[in-house]
């Protein structure tokens, strides 16, 4: 193979994979991107709220192989437009419009990462019927108070900035001969704030 075959390769593979496939239609329009093409549906959900999808890659793209995977930006993050409101109602409407758009009318599996867990628990809860699975990483205790949420026009004026956050996690694997390898793995996250981030979370007292 001639040596700057190889790199243009890559470079064609890296385009078709993590090139964004589309956005929804209604506002607000929501990006999303499809890998794969088997049976059955996942959904990821990213955390945040606010953040953006790519940090959830390639990990969850190695599902790819055994499933189609729909990935997407949440209202007010990433490549996806603003909205004139964050309450988690909204997250639920859009996570269903993702669903409707392709599910095909078949049960779905949401895969949530931290926020995006718990996002995950509430369409389950609210639309158990279109729910074939969940899975849950980087969970936390549940937010929810039961208390009715009075919306604060605050949050929709106040300036939306990026900011960034980290993760760590230690990797535990055990060889075959019982050793034990430790690695850390970090990530760095892109959140905005501003209401994406704040009326979302003080919305959630109301669950």
């Amino acid at each position: 193979m001639k040596n700057w075959l190889l790199p243009v390769l890559l470079l064609t593979f890296s385009t078709f994979s993590y090139g964004q496939d589309g956005y929804l239609d209604d506002s607000p329009s929501i990006a999303y991107w499809k890998v794969g093409d088997k049976e059955p549906i996942v959904i990821i959900l990213h955390g945040g709220p606010s953040a953006q999808h790519q940090y959830l890659r390639p990990e969850f793209d190695a599902l790819s192989q055994v499933a189609t995977l729909i990935y997407y930006d949440q209202r007010g993050a990433g490549k996806s437009e603003r909205a004139d409101s964050y309450v988690w109602q909204e997250h639920v409407h859009d996570l269903r419009r993702i669903v409707k758009a392709f599910s095909n009318d078949r049960k779905v599996f949401l895969a949530g990462s931290s926020w995006g867990s718990t996002l995950a628990i509430m369409y389950a809860y609210t639309y158990p019927e279109e729910v074939k699975g969940l899975i849950l990483s980087g969970t936390y205790p549940w937010e929810g108070k039961g208390e009715p949420y009075v919306r604060q026009d605050r949050f929709l004026h106040y300036p939306s900035h990026k900011q960034k956050l980290k993760e760590f996690r230690l990797q535990v694997d055990t060889t075959a001969e019982g050793l034990v390898n430790t690695n850390l793995i970090s990530k760095e996250i892109e959140l905005s704030s501003g209401a994406p981030l704040s009326e979302t979370r003080a919305s959630i007292r109301s669950l």
